[in-house]
């Protein structure tokens, strides 16, 4: 969700991170479920200081919510976002055999997505990043739609703008002042609930931009996954500390209901291949293998997508992998329900 071009904290040490309550239920009582020995993605990339700290994730026992405690605070968070994080990566990305896997998984989206857009409809793009889904879904929508992007790095903003995409620098904070209620058609909200300080408010403030009718497409970690279990704390998902919440499929249903929409589909994504291949590479640079900056550089890395491609086909058929897709829908009022009933 940041970059580079974000304020960042400039103390010369890290601060204390701050201790949170549940952001389902707000409760404070809850056990350990792992603590993360370091920023196993971005060592080398980032500050040692900052990469090298143990960070915590606990399970409410009032609600079974999963969470960070504690964390950085809002302005240190921004530390862990460098230039080379993967939202702000190149598209496609380098390498004949992850650019064809991008490609493809671009016009798998594309017919996903434009579908639940209206022909005159909005599309906002909340976290856009680098922007890649806005220019696909702008490249190939009809010419009365509008696509937008909101995003809190300037310099990826600025980009967009350039290459003639709308685009604005924003947090959630500032969807008020971008959009009057219920004037979105389609809100993306790829890999972000994750990221946001306070989900339940920020899911909250996107349902109001909502027409009713309208549908929240996104996708976020799965938490009840094989691989998970399999890898403890050097699961790619828990990719701390940026992560301030972790999700399944029943504790999305709850958000949901809490902003007043409905989870209208669920499923799991081909994706979750990339944390298989992540989790295992920063299991090996922890046993030996020398570390060298940023996960995604790696010679490595492609090698062991490319082994667990099967391994996350097995999973699709017979589980869930550890990335869910998700469409909530904002109800239509009950005249208008009625109406389409006759």
């Amino acid at each position: 969700m940041s970059g580079t071009a974000l304020p960042a904290a400039r103390s010369e040490t890290p601060r204390p991170l701050i201790a949170v309550s549940c952001n389902q239920c707000g409760a404070d009582d809850f056990d350990v479920v792992t603590t993360v020995d370091a920023d196993y993605e971005y060592l080398g990339v980032i500050d040692e200081a900052w990469a090298r700290r143990s960070f915590r994730f606990v399970r409410c026992r009032r609600c079974d919510l999963v969470y960070q405690n504690p964390r950085p605070d809002a302005e240190e968070i921004f530390r862990y976002y460098p230039a080379e994080y993967g939202c702000f990566a190149q598209c496609p990305p380098p390498g004949r055999f992850m650019a064809f896997l991008y490609r493809i998984m671009v016009w798998l989206k594309k017919r996903e997505i434009l579908p639940l857009l209206p022909e005159n409809g909005v599309l906002l793009d909340f976290g856009c990043g680098n922007g890649h889904w806005l220019r696909a879904l702008q490249g190939a929508g009809k010419p009365r739609q509008r696509f937008v992007g909101v995003d809190p790095c300037e310099a990826q903003v600025q980009m967009l703008r350039a290459a003639g995409i709308e685009a604005h620098v924003g947090t959630e904070v500032d969807l008020p002042k971008l959009f009057a209620s219920e004037s979105v058609d389609l809100i993306l909200f790829n890999h972000v609930i994750e990221h946001v300080p306070d989900p339940k408010a920020t899911l909250r403030m996107l349902a109001s931009l909502l027409r009713p009718g309208g549908n929240i497409r996104g996708v976020t970690p799965n938490i009840d996954t094989w691989d998970r279990r399999l890898f403890g704390k050097y699961w790619a998902g828990w990719h701390p500390p940026r992560h301030f919440v972790l999700f399944d499929v029943p504790m999305l249903a709850r958000y949901a209901e809490s902003a007043g929409l409905s989870l209208t589909e669920s499923g799991s994504e081909f994706e979750g291949a990339n944390h298989w291949s992540v989790s295992a590479h920063t299991w090996i640079t922890e046993h030996g293998i020398r570390q060298r900056p940023g996960a995604y550089r790696l010679a490595l890395y492609p090698l062991l997508l490319a082994a667990a491609i099967p391994i996350t086909v097995v999973q699709l058929l017979l589980s869930r992998t550890s990335v869910s897709s998700f469409v909530l829908r904002k109800p239509l009022p009950e005249a208008s329900c009625e109406a389409r009933s006759f």
